[in-house]
């Protein structure tokens, strides 16, 4: 910017320079005419014998005179006056205009040079103005351009603005290499964090927090945010898998435990091999065997592959058949089994077995975890272009906090709601995933009854499904 700068500046100045000398050119070119029609003969301009330096300086007494103005108005002299100045020759005239002197020539009208230095013949462009006399052109006045400033005030100027450009483009540059090393500590600092932090979580670490700039409001604090939201997500999936584990072995440890009891029960003669003995093994093979089944549809579930094949049916209808189907059980167990009617039917594009599946696991959950005497209420509804299902139970009822966990594969609410009802802890949790596959959804709320409110909202056309 700076060299910029100063070549603007010397050639802009260049240009102003140039401008001048011919707006003097011409200043000068109209006082050679006046002196000639002052004189009423042309002949000592036309035939050589005019002097420039003399016309140069008479030119710059009235052009000095005409700047000053007019002269002061004599006072009277009084006793602390200075002495009257010494007699002599008197000064010589003031030098002429800016060097001009070695650049002005004067020509005929046929080009032959007349009066001043004869320039070069690589000589730089020059200015021409005519010298009138009478109207009428009889000499050219030629003054050759200078390709930089002559030297003194102009050089001057010139140097003193080199200088002050050069000076400001040092402190620019300083000011400029502080700015950048600011802002590079700024950008670098959280940057530097944010390497440490994703080296440390691909180490293996999931607590890994990065406590600065969390405030920021730019793309760099949303990376802060984002990556200890992502440690955070990856802890609780951490802690999540552990938990899982831990409660798939207990809950396989159990089935398992029962039969090699049995077993050596049988073998030992503690236990005769009888057909209820046989059934009983049967009934743990069986849980066992349920077990896995579902925790393979949850495993589907997790990679977005349980399979789900749509088509058109009543859902009304569906609702109304596994209500049936566990009206028997529900009388059992003391338990009013209701579906609230449902004048026309309801057409939706669902995957029979699923939805099948998904009501059969809300009903037998709300029959294993509902005292008698106790009811149990299917509600049916269409709420635009999705079909809301609700099933609401007596008591006992499910603590507000655990509403959003009991949809977690293998949890189980304490008190009422615990393994002494028997169930494996995933139906729940299946329902979920049959319901987000039908994309829909699923949650848990105080039923008005007492108990627990599951509400099921899906749907009626699944998306991508073939019609």
């Amino acid at each position: 910017m700076a060299t910029l700068v100063a070549w603007n500046l010397r050639n802009g100045f260049s240009a102003f320079l140039a401008e001048r000398d011919k707006q003097e050119l011409q200043e000068f070119a109209e006082h050679v005419s006046a002196r000639v029609e002052a004189t009423g003969n042309a002949d000592a301009l036309t035939q050589g014998d005019l002097r420039l330096l003399p016309l140069l300086r008479d030119f710059a007494a009235i052009t000095n005179s005409q700047d000053r103005g007019p002269p002061p108005r004599p006072r009277p002299s009084t006793a602390f006056d200075p002495p009257p100045p010494p007699r002599g020759p008197p000064p010589r005239g003031p030098p002429p205009p800016r060097g001009m002197a070695d650049r002005l020539t004067l020509h005929d009208t046929a080009g032959r040079l007349l009066a001043g230095r004869q320039p070069p013949p690589d000589a730089d462009p020059h200015d021409e103005v005519a010298v009138l006399f009478q109207g009428k052109t009889v000499a050219l006045l030629r003054l050759h351009r200078s390709p930089s400033p002559a030297g003194g005030i102009d050089e001057r100027f010139l140097r003193s603005q080199y200088q002050t450009i050069a000076v400001s483009s040092v402190l620019l540059l300083a000011l400029s290499v502080m700015a950048a090393y600011w802002l590079s500590r700024q950008l670098t600092r959280p940057l530097l964090a944010v390497q440490q932090a994703t080296t440390r979580i691909a180490a293996g670490e999931r607590d890994v927090r990065i406590d600065d700039d969390t405030t920021r409001s730019d793309e760099i604090g949303d990376v802060i945010r984002n990556i200890n939201q992502m440690s955070l997500t990856l802890q609780r999936m951490t802690d999540a898998r552990r938990r899982w584990i831990a409660d798939i072995s207990h809950e396989l440890r159990t089935p398992l435990s029962v039969l090699r009891g049995e077993i050596e029960a049988l073998l030992d003669g503690i236990r005769p091999l009888t057909t209820h003995a046989i059934e009983s093994l049967r009934e743990e093979t069986l849980r066992l065997t349920d077990i896995v089944s579902e925790l393979h549809q949850l495993s589907l579930a997790d990679m977005g592959a349980l399979p789900c094949h749509p088509q058109w049916l009543d859902g009304a209808a569906l609702v109304h058949q596994v209500a049936e189907r566990f009206a028997l059980q529900a009388q059992q167990r003391g338990l009013s089994l209701q579906v609230q009617p449902n004048a026309s039917p309801v057409p939706a594009c669902w995957d029979v077995r699923r939805m099948d599946q998904l009501l059969g696991n809300l009903v037998s959950n709300s029959l294993r975890y509902t005292d008698a005497p106790g009811s149990i209420v299917l509600q049916l509804g269409q709420v635009d272009t999705m079909l809301q299902l609700s099933i609401d139970d007596s008591a006992p009822g499910v603590p507000v906090a655990d509403h959003h966990r009991l949809f977690d594969p293998l949890f189980r609410g304490d008190t009422a709601r615990d393994r002494e009802h028997g169930g494996s802890g995933l139906g729940l949790a299946i329902c979920q995933a049959i319901a987000e596959a039908h994309h829909g959804h699923i949650h848990a709320m105080t039923s008005p009854l007492g108990g627990l409110r599951v509400v099921v909202r899906l749907p009626l056309n699944t998306p991508n499904s073939s019609t």
